[in-house]
C-alpha cells in the first residue's frame, strides 16, 4: 500500500472519530486523547514500515514527546493531575475542552503533514564531487576557521562551564556570556556541519574532524543546554539519510532512542529535577510534557497576551530592533530585565511574566510554540493553514536535487531543520537572523576559498 493511500485511510479514520465526537457534547479527554494518540501512532508506524528517517517522522515523534507526554504519564499512573493541572510557575486547573483543542490541533497538523509528505516525497541522490578543486579549497578554508577557533573556544567554554556549575543552570540566563565565546560558538555551529557536508560531497573521512566534532558537542551540552546539540545531530543524520537514500535501521534507532531518553533524564537531574522510585517513569514523561502546559497557559491567558505586535515575527522584529536601534535603548537582549520585558514580543517572555514576573527575572521561562504564536496573531484556522503551507514549502525544498550537490543548500537544510521539527515547542522566527548569519559566513568562506584556489593553481 502506498504512502498516499495510507495517509488517506488514516485521515478517513480520524474524520469518523471527529463525527462521533461531533454528536457528543461532553467530550472526554481520556477517550479523545487516546484516539488521537492511536491515530498519530499509525502515522509513526507507517513511517517505520517504510523505514523513512524523514522530517515527517522526527516532527511527529517530537510532537508526541512534547504534547502527549503528560497524557502518557496519566495513562501510566492513572492520575489526571498530570494533564489537567499546570505545574509550571503556578498551579491552574485547566478546562478539559482546552486540552482536547490542543490535541485536536496537532492531530490535524500531523495527519495533513503525513499526507503532504506522501505527495512531495521523492528520492534524491548525492552528487559526489571528488575531483572538484574549488570544493577542496572551500574545505581547506573552512578547516582553517575551525582550527583557529577551536583551542581558544575550549579554554573559554571550560571556564564558562565552571562558572555555571558553581552557581546553577539558571546562570545561563542571568549572567552574560562572554561575547567572544558566544561568537565562537555560533561560528562553530555553522563551520562544523559545513565541514561534515563538504567531507561527504568530496567522499573524504577525517578522524581528527570527528574527534573535534565530538569534543565540541560534549562541551556544548555540559552547561545543561541539550537542545542545540540534539537538534544539530538530528539535522546531520537526516541530511545523511536523504543524501544516501538510507532506510532506518530499527535496532540502531531503538538503542539510540533509549540513550537519548536517559540523556534527557540525566540533564534534567543536572537542572535539579528529582525522579522518585514510585512512578519514576510517569514523572519522567511529565517532565518532557512541559510544552503542553505552555499551550494551556496560552489558552488561559490569551486575552492578556493580545498585543499590537506580532509574536510569530518576533525574531525578525528583534533582529531589526537590535540592528537599527529602533527602541533607542541600551538593552542586553541576553539578560532578563524590566526594560527587555517592555519591548519584547517573544511569547515565552510575555507568558512567563504574566504568570510569575519574579520567576522570569530570575531566569525561569517557557518556550514559545510557533503554532500558538500564529494562533494569537491570526486566529485558529489561519494558524493551521499557514503551518501546512510552511510544511509544503519545506518538503518541496527537502526533495530538491540541488540539496545534494551544493554545500550551501545542504547547510541551509541543516540550519532550517531544527526549527521545523521544534515547532510544537519553539518559535520559528529566530531562524531569520540565523539564516543571515549562515549566508554571510558562507559568502566570506567562498572568498577565502577563491584566494586559496588561485594560490594552489599558481
Amino acid at each position: 500500500m502506498s504512502k498516499l493511500i495510507t495517509s488517506l485511510v488514516i485521515a478517513l479514520v480520524y474524520f469518523l472519530i471527529e463525527v462521533v465526537y461531533l454528536y457528543n457534547n461532553n467530550i472526554d479527554v481520556f477517550f479523545y486523547g487516546l484516539s488521537s494518540l492511536v491515530i498519530i501512532s499509525l502515522c509513526i508506524g507507517c513511517c517505520l514500515y517504510y523505514r523513512d528517517f524523514s522530517f515527517t517522522f522526527i516532527f511527529i515523534s517530537l510532537t508526541v514527546l512534547f504534547i502527549y507526554s503528560k497524557f502518557i504519564a496519566f495513562l501510566i499512573s492513572g492520575d489526571q493531575y498530570y494533564y489537567s493541572v499546570t505545574n509550571l510557575f503556578d498551579s491552574i486547573e485547566i478546562d478539559d475542552n482546552v486540552t482536547v483543542d490542543i490535541f485536536r490541533t496537532y492531530t490535524i497538523i500531523i495527519i495533513c503533514l503525513y499526507f503532504l509528505s506522501s505527495i512531495f516525497y521523492s528520492k534524491i541522490d548525492i552528487v559526489l564531487r571528488k575531483n572538484d578543486r574549488f570544493l577542496v579549497a572551500t574545505l581547506i578554508a573552512n578547516s582553517c576557521v575551525v582550527s583557529i577557533l577551536f583551542i581558544p573556544y575550549i579554554y573559554l567554554q571550560i571556564n564558562y562551564i565552571q562558572g555555571i556549575w558553581n552557581s546553577s543552570y539558571l546562570a545561563i540566563y542571568t549572567e552574560s556570556k562572554v561575547a567572544i565565546l558566544n561568537m565562537m560558538s555560533r561560528i562553530l555551529y555553522v563551520a562544523l556541519p559545513l565541514n561534515f557536508i563538504l567531507g561527504l560531497l568530496l567522499s573524504r573521512k577525517s578522524f581528527v574532524f570527528l574527534l573535534v566534532f565530538v569534543v565540541f558537542l560534549v562541551l556544548e551540552i555540559l552547561p545543561g543546554q541539550r537542545g542545540h546539540v540534539v537538534l544539530l545531530v538530528l539535522s546531520l543524520i537526516s541530511w545523511i539519510y536523504l543524501s544516501k537514500n538510507k532506510q532506518i535501521n530499527l535496532k540502531k534507532m531503538f538503542v539510540i532512542s533509549l540513550i537519548c531518553v536517559f540523556l534527557f533524564a540525566a540533564m534534567d537531574v543536572l537542572r535539579g529535577a528529582k525522579y522518585y522510585d514510585v512512578g519514576a517513569i510517569a514523572h519522567m514523561f511529565d517532565g518532557y510534557g512541559m510544552p503542553l502546559n505552555v499551550h494551556q497557559y496560552v489558552y488561559y491567558y490569551q486575552e492578556e497576551l493580545r498585543t499590537d505586535g506580532s509574536y510569530s515575527l518576533f525574531g525578525v522584529i528583534e533582529y531589526f530592533n537590535r540592528l537599527l536601534k529602533i527602541n533607542n535603548l541600551n538593552i542586553d537582549y541576553g539578560l532578563r530585565s524590566e526594560e527587555l520585558y517592555d519591548v519584547t514580543t517573544y511569547l515565552g517572555h510575555k507568558l512567563t511574566g504574566i504568570v510569575n514576573k519574579k520567576a522570569w527575572l530570575a531566569g525561569y521561562g517557557t518556550g514559545s510554540p510557533f503554532v500558538m504564536e500564529l494562533m494569537l496573531d491570526t486566529g485558529y484556522v489561519p494558524a493551521i493553514f499557514l503551518v501546512l503551507v510552511l510544511f509544503s514549502l519545506y518538503l518541496k525544498f527537502s526533495s530538491s536535487s540541488f540539496l545534494m550537490s551544493n554545500p550551501y543548500f545542504g547547510l541551509m537544510y541543516v540550519t532550517i531543520f531544527p526549527y521545523m521539527i521544534y515547532l510544537s515547542r519553539s518559535t520559528l522566527s529566530t531562524m531569520f537572523p540565523k539564516l543571515i548569519f549562515v549566508s554571510i559566513y558562507y559568502f566570506v568562506l567562498i572568498i577565502l576559498a577563491h584566494l586559496i584556489y588561485k594560490f594552489v593553481k599558481k
